[in-house]
């Protein structure tokens, strides 16, 4: 090779060399708490949570990710993907590819709290599995006419709920929602006849199916709020009436007691992270159900159940 053309090459180097060098870029985190995940997608695994102002090396973006690389005090040199909404792009210099890659700013916002994408629809938002309390009792004509007769009205029975759940997205901000729900229901009452105190118990046990439609309104950071209305379906467990009247106690079934429930839910949820949360998260749900049929075979009986609960999930 002449010594003209070696000099040209080695210029050539040194001016792709520059060129890269002007091009690189970084990024600081400009929310409270990110997460780093394996794959430019919200579904996919965290791999670590970086702080504010936390600053990162962007290799190269896909849609509205950036691929990054980072040394972490406890895992090394990471290597993953952020949303372009949670961090602020640094560049050392103005260039073409810089503008290919810069975004406009926004407010700072989670990739938690990110409303669906169009096409996310059908997509799975979360599964979850949660218990909580129960604060059942029964309405009806049948039920007020027993209170009048008893003198003494049908009170709440608290209960347990347990059971899972999955939330599939339909749009930007309406999931369907639906469970296999373990609930306890029923009444008590109590009172005093002939000068003897009396306690009475009706508890029942289903297991509900709800198909529900959840609204999430827009929100920041880890924290998500949504408002949701339904309808159910319950299969009976169980159905057995106890009474006590002084120490005198007997228990039996419910004769006349349908297998079936079904009625309305309306609620509202509240869904956050912690900071000792690498995945997932945690959800508080409070809820109203009331029931439209009545739970008797009996002709000309109406009692029917409603149950207020409140219970703590977990998000996967």
């Amino acid at each position: 090779m002449k010594k003209g053309s070696i000099i040209i090459f080695i210029f050539l180097l040194g001016v792709l060399a520059l060129s890269s060098l002007l091009a690189e870029q970084k990024a600081t985190v400009k929310v409270d708490r990110a997460n780093i995940r394996s794959q430019p997608d919200r579904q996919s695994p965290i791999i670590t949570v970086v702080t504010k102002g936390t600053t990162l090396n962007v290799v190269g973006k896909e849609g509205e990710w950036y691929r990054i690389s980072f040394v972490s005090k406890d895992k090394g040199t990471v290597t993953g993907y952020i949303h372009q909404d949670l961090v602020d792009i640094i560049e050392s210099k103005e260039t073409n590819l810089s503008k290919e890659i810069k975004e406009p700013e926004h407010l700072p916002v989670s990739e938690k709290s990110l409303p669906p994408r169009k096409k996310d629809r059908g997509k799975l938002r979360a599964l979850g599995v949660k218990m909580g309390y129960s604060g059942a009792s029964l309405y009806g004509e049948n039920i007020e006419e027993f209170e009048e007769y008893l003198q003494y009205e049908m009170k709440t029975k608290g209960g347990l709920n347990f059971g899972g759940f999955i939330i599939i997205n339909l749009n930007n901000f309406l999931a369907l929602h639906s469970e296999f729900n373990y609930v306890q229901k029923g009444a008590k009452t109590e009172g005093e006849v002939l000068g003897e105190k009396f306690k009475a118990w009706i508890n029942l046990a289903y297991l509900e199916i709800p198909a529900i439609f959840r609204f999430y309104l827009p929100s920041q950071n880890d924290f998500s709020f949504s408002l949701y209305g339904g309808s159910y379906v319950g299969l009976k467990m169980s159905g057995r009436a106890k009474a006590q009247v002084g120490d005198i106690k007997a228990e039996r079934d419910i004769e006349n007691l349908r297998s079936t429930d079904a009625g309305l839910i309306l609620g509202a949820s509240f869904d956050f992270s912690l900071p000792f949360l690498q995945v997932g998260k945690l959800s508080c749900d409070l809820r109203y159900t009331v029931g439209l049929t009545s739970i008797s075979t009996e002709t000309g009986v109406e009692t029917k159940n409603k149950v207020f609960s409140f219970s703590l999930g977990y998000l996967f």
